[in-house]
């Protein structure tokens, strides 16, 4: 690939920077194909073409035609959720959302507006009881389709607690520091919704101002995007008897490779009606005066990408933990030097050349 030409070997193993530039190409080049570029080496020229803040100038806009798309189809519908009912019953959730439920679930199915597909949360194909449920995708979608969005508030790294990073396998964070957490989105999808209910049965909303019960439906919106599902998405599983080598020889299990890419999305859609269905709220406890090279005021969230053409398969996207920490039992690398590069420090120098 030409990007690792650019920058040679050495800083392609060290710069989380060119990870970044490379995860950016890949996502401009299947947005391009899915756009109706004729094949995959015009998609990669035209990215290429493009350098890596144009890259993801192409990417955002793709990324932004398809999330308008989905979230008129959604507001149009009023909104729902997709989250498995027996997982929610009675508020309680597992330690682990991977847990395998022995109760069936009720099937929700999320079609696509205008792709032949649908989305639906099921028990895994893993055979390991940690995958427990996962999505799948019924049907068939061309590489570079937007699938979902990864939900959950959104955290400044200065938020960051213990109390919210550890033991948490649902901690999503992007380059630019901002960190997403999946975990309890569909519990918070609950109590929300309780809570309407009970105003509803009550006549609290009968009494409170309009301004109020306007402000409640919007905040409720954010719960009913039944696309606001990443969280649900497993990582690959392993591959039986293959393994990966780090740096110092060690050899570690390998995972396949994903059918899903992330892409860190700022959203510039501005109509207030489709915002509304972002599944993401600001956790941050402060406001923050300094910012980083991606700032520009929009909502921050985490698009979920088909990296190839998905026919009728469970949707896996990789988790890439950092190598500098130990792995849980199931999780294996499927690009080794990918993870290693992703958790590198950050080389400025390169991002200044850009």
């Amino acid at each position: 690939m030409k990007l690792l030409r650019r920058w040679g070997k050495k800083r392609a193993k060290a710069s989380r920077t060119l990870q970044e530039q490379l995860d950016v190409h890949v996502v401009a080049t299947l947005t391009q194909l899915h756009d109706g570029e004729k094949s995959i080496e015009a998609a990669q020229q035209r990215a290429e073409s493009e350098g890596f803040v144009g890259g993801r100038q192409l990417a955002a806009a793709s990324v932004t035609r398809q999330l308008r798309e989905l979230l008129q189809h959604v507001e149009r519908e009023g909104g729902y959720d997709a989250y498995p009912e027996v997982e929610r019953e009675g508020r309680l959730r597992a330690k682990s959302g991977r847990q395998r439920k022995e109760a069936p679930l009720i099937r929700k199915e999320v079609k696509h507006p205008s792709l032949p597909f649908s989305l639906v949360i099921r028990a895994s194909s893993i055979a390991d009881d940690e995958a427990g449920l996962g999505v799948f995708l019924e049907g068939e979608c061309p590489a570079g389709t937007l699938l979902c969005l990864y939900p959950g508030p959104i955290y400044h790294p200065h938020d960051l607690t213990e109390s919210i990073t550890k033991g948490n396998e649902y901690i999503l964070s992007r380059y630019d520091g901002t960190t997403i957490d999946g975990r309890d989105w569909d519990l918070e999808a609950d109590i929300e919704n309780e809570l309407r209910s009970e105003r509803i049965e009550s006549g609290a909303d009968v009494m409170a101002n309009e301004d109020l019960v306007a402000e409640r439906a919007r905040v409720l919106c954010r719960y009913r995007n039944p696309f606001g599902i990443g969280n649900y998405i497993n990582h690959p599983p392993l591959i039986e008897g293959a393994t990966t080598e780090d740096e110092d020889g060690r050899l570690h299990p390998k995972a396949e490779m994903p059918n899903v890419i992330r892409f860190d999305y700022d959203c510039s859609i501005q109509e207030p009606e489709l915002l509304h269905y972002l599944p993401n709220r600001d956790a941050s406890t402060k406001t923050w005066t300094w910012g980083n090279i991606y700032d520009n005021g929009f909502p921050k969230t985490v698009a979920m990408i088909a990296s190839r053409n998905i026919v009728d398969e469970e949707l896996y996207f990789n988790y890439r933990f950092n190598p500098a920490n130990a792995y849980p039992e199931w999780y294996g690398q499927p690009d080794y030097e990918e993870a290693r590069r992703r958790w590198a420090k950050v080389d400025y120098f390169n991002l200044s050349s850009l």
